[in-house]
């Protein structure tokens, strides 16, 4: 799918979370880091945007980031 308007994810390192903000709404998915670990503990969508993929883009996101940090 085409998701040229969607809003992008924005990873917050000094808060240590991805979010997406939708109409002055925050979704996020929060992490902690530990060594060469990193854990997700919290994820959260606005109820009004659930079932959208909001979630899966921001653990997408945050996936792809620890990945990258190895």
């Amino acid at each position: 799918p085409d998701r040229g308007d969607a809003p992008a994810v924005r990873h917050d390192e000094q808060g240590r979370r991805f979010t997406i903000t939708l109409d002055g709404q925050t979704a996020e998915a929060a992490y902690a880091r530990e060594g060469d670990v990193v854990k997700f503990n919290h994820t959260e969508v606005p109820p009004e945007f659930e079932g959208q993929g909001i979630g899966g883009r921001l653990a997408r996101a945050g996936l792809d980031w620890a990945r990258r940090e190895g």
